[in-house]
């Protein structure tokens, strides 16, 4: 969650010829393509059972708390914008290759994640797993006033248009099963999500780790819980 924000990115951690799926990272509000995730990437691809897999991370800009003063022209892209971002880019350039996606979101990201889901049959058929790392899956506790000036936060905020509308039109889609494997991790001193929102997918794998909001995706080696090991 937190971090500098950025222009929109792609960063490449591996990329094989001969690979058909692919790893994707999703960082969440005020986050970066790279600093949110750190060695988690690095330490997928040193773990030779995923191989064949190549290795992404998904950024997008318009993520500062404050929108307004980087530009006045510039504004902090809707969640429903951003999840279009996101499924024309797994459906364009380098990502046409890959039959299969397995996709680690954290925070705001796993709503993108999520709405993206929803609204694309044919990233549904090519997703095999969704990673959902401290998700305010029900909505996040934020302050009236600065979802009042901020889409993003005002998007995230609970009982808000989109989190009633994701979470309904999740239920219709889905109902008690899907295609993919769904994995819900929360901290144990998360402050920002909620645990109970995990209880919104109850056939999802779901896991609790130590650490908070902003650690818990910053494994640094493979005995580290954080990343779910």
């Amino acid at each position: 969650m937190l971090g500098m924000p950025e222009k929109e990115c792609v960063v490449e951690f591996r990329n094989e010829a001969t690979n058909h799926a692919a790893i994707v990272f999703i960082h969440g509000f005020t986050g970066h393509c790279q600093e949110t995730w750190r060695e988690f990437p690095d330490l997928i691809k040193k773990d030779t059972t995923l191989a064949r897999w190549d290795i992404y991370s998904f950024g997008y800009n318009g993520t500062s708390l404050f929108p307004g003063i980087r530009g006045i022209y510039k504004s902090a892209a809707p969640l429903t914008t951003l999840a279009n971002l996101f499924r024309t880019t797994m459906s364009h350039g380098r990502f046409e290759q890959y039959g299969e996606l397995a996709v680690v979101s954290h925070s705001m990201g796993g709503l993108i994640l999520q709405r993206a889901i929803l609204d694309d049959q044919i990233l549904r058929q090519r997703l095999r797993f969704a990673f959902l790392f401290g998700t305010p899956n029900n909505g996040a506790k934020v302050p009236w006033f600065l979802s009042l000036f901020h889409k993003q936060l005002s998007d995230m905020s609970e009982n808000s248009e989109f989190i009633t509308g994701l979470r309904s039109n999740w239920n219709e889609q889905f109902g008690q099963e899907h295609s993919f494997e769904l994995v819900v991790v929360d901290a144990e001193q998360d402050e920002w999500v909620w645990h109970p929102s995990h209880d919104v997918f109850p056939h999802a794998e779901k896991y609790v780790v130590p650490g908070d909001h902003v650690s818990m995706v910053k494994p640094t080696g493979f005995d580290d819980e954080s990343g779910v090991g």
